[in-house]
């Protein structure tokens, strides 16, 4: 690799980039104009005639971003992830926080919330389709220990289910 290559993270970074200033441009009637940098005019850089076109634009991805994490978060769980794994994924670390990073996680598919989050009383769900079973499960929270009192949908033959809840029941009776 030389000194001017990119990782693929940071080449995906500009791509992401790069898809919200043309959505300022389509959809926000923006224009793509090219700014020299530091007042050279050898170098340049791409900007927005219309910097609102491209908040737009960018408001426009993060809730796009919301509803893919959503997404992908409900068929991890369908696929039998852990609310922890799905925390993971989502860069949250436990250090960061004094909630278990399962409920964080929980929180923000469920809730749509940034962090930090405030306090709600609200019980909020989260829908997902068993991989198992094949049923769309509404599930309360990661918060009890048991899947039974959390998750309501599956099928009575779901051994995916049947399993969590038996081993449940077994860290219960250790405890």
């Amino acid at each position: 690799m030389t000194r001017f290559d990119i990782t693929p993270l940071a080449r995906a970074v500009l791509a992401v980039k790069d898809l919200i200033r043309r959505a300022a441009c389509e959809v926000h009637g923006a224009h793509a104009v090219e700014v020299p940098v530091d007042g050279l005019r050898a170098l340049t850089r791409t900007e927005l005639d219309d910097p609102l076109a491209g908040i737009r634009a960018a408001v426009l991805a993060r809730y796009a971003a919301s509803a893919e994490i959503r997404a992908y978060a409900e068929q991890a769980r369908g696929v039998g992830r852990a609310w922890d794994e799905i925390a993971k994924a989502l860069g949250l670390d436990q250090t960061q926080f004094d909630d278990p990073r399962a409920e964080l996680a929980f929180r923000l598919v469920a809730e749509n919330r940034p962090l930090p989050f405030r306090e709600s009383f609200e019980r909020l769900d989260a829908w997902w389709r068993c991989g198992s079973c094949g049923q769309r499960i509404r599930d309360h929270d990661p918060f009890e220990a048991n899947p039974a009192d959390n998750e309501i949908g599956h099928a009575a033959t779901c051994r995916r289910h049947a399993a969590e809840v038996a081993a449940s029941r077994l860290w219960e009776e250790a405890r």
